[in-house]
């Protein structure tokens, strides 16, 4: 059981791996080459935007990122180094 929380604690996930997780995120929802360029070379802003947008809360275990840029809404939970999203804005969504 001391094993299990110690690499929880070790393994909860800062603000800076949330962005970068985002931002691979937004390379991979690209759907052209022009847009995975744009989505590269916009990286720096996007860091940018994200951190100030987002509110991380730390629960030692694990984190809530909660991030509001102009009307859309992204919640992730970060837990093992990874993300888990939880709630995914309409844009990020693809059309049926």
């Amino acid at each position: 059981m001391v094993a299990l929380f110690g690499l929880l604690v070790l393994t909860n996930p800062p603000l800076e791996r949330y962005v970068f997780f985002l931002r691979q995120k937004l390379i991979q929802e690209s759907k052209t080459d022009e847009e995975r360029v744009l989505a590269a070379l916009f990286g720096g802003f996007t860091t940018w935007m994200v951190i100030s947008q987002t509110i991380r809360k730390d629960y030692i275990l694990f984190s809530i990122y909660d991030t509001n840029i102009e009307n859309e809404h992204l919640k992730a939970l970060g837990i093992l180094n990874n993300f888990i999203l939880l709630e995914i804005p309409r844009s990020f969504v693809p059309y049926k």
